[in-house]
């Protein structure tokens, strides 16, 4: 619903809030094939918030479609509206739409030298977040960009991305899992879990981190999975942890000093 519906400094003619109440019910009332119907945002908090406050818990709104310039904001933006909805009676899907910054976007696979950083502070961090997933915004000024592309290959890279992720996240339990960060000692690092069952941890520069155990009982597997190639699970130096403390996920595969996930999952 819209692009950027809201005022701001470079388009102040938006919508009133009755009027967004009106366009999203006419949408979701006139549609035959029951799409799910999301709003677009714009790329601050700050402008956004007002907006999207008020449609919380609104009956004919399925999600909302995430516009975020800074990307190291992702995580805790995505978290956040996942979480204020699910406090409603109408809990949102929550996408990451469009990256920024609006010229650069996802760069083509030539001109790419954001990949590390679009892997771990987009994808990985919209999806330990709880977000419903993530379009790959091209970017305005190089072209092919978001107004004349026309082969979808000049971004391969990142489709390669998303598909290790998603493969991934295939295999556990994601529809049940939130968003559990305060898990972690690390706080720099993302928490993704259904508690006493299953836990996707991702460390963003590698290295180990320690995980909150104290509630749960039992044995844990420690796994490892490799975000930038996929593959196998693999193992490290910690095979079994046990329920009733904090517990040290270990050591990784080498290299050590590069994005990881960590799968802990009950034995």
């Amino acid at each position: 619903m819209g692009e950027e519906n809201g005022a701001a400094p470079w388009w102040p003619h938006a919508q009133n809030d009755q009027q967004r109440y009106a366009m999203i019910r006419y949408i979701k009332d006139a549609d035959p094939y029951k799409n799910p119907v999301a709003i677009h945002t714009l790329p601050e908090e700050e402008m956004r918030e007002p907006i999207l406050k008020k449609l919380i818990g609104y009956d004919k709104l399925d999600g909302v479609s995430m516009q975020i310039g800074n990307i190291t904001d992702i995580h805790h933006d995505i978290k956040k509206w996942v979480e204020l909805s699910k406090k409603s009676e109408k809990p949102w899907i929550v996408s990451m739409d469009e990256i920024g910054p609006w010229h650069t976007g996802t760069p083509d696979d030539v001109n790419n030298t954001r990949i590390d950083s679009l892997r771990t502070e987009v994808l990985w961090s919209t999806l330990t977040a709880g977000g419903a997933g993530v379009e790959w915004y091209f970017g305005w000024l190089k072209p092919p960009n978001d107004l004349n592309a026309e082969d979808w290959r000049s971004r391969s890279k990142m489709w390669g991305q998303s598909a290790i992720a998603k493969e991934f996240f295939q295999n556990i339990p994601y529809p049940t899992m939130i968003s559990t960060d305060s898990l972690l000692r690390d706080t720099t690092n993302y928490c993704f879990s259904k508690p006493g069952e299953v836990y996707a941890v991702y460390l963003k520069k590698g290295k180990s981190t320690s995980l909150d155990l104290r509630r749960q009982t039992g044995e844990y597997e420690v796994f490892w999975y490799d975000p930038r190639n996929g593959g196998p699970m693999q193992r490290g130096t910690e095979g079994i942890v046990n329920g009733g403390n904090w517990v040290s996920l270990g050591e990784g595969p080498e290299p050590r000093n590069r994005d990881w996930v960590v799968l802990v999952k009950r034995k």
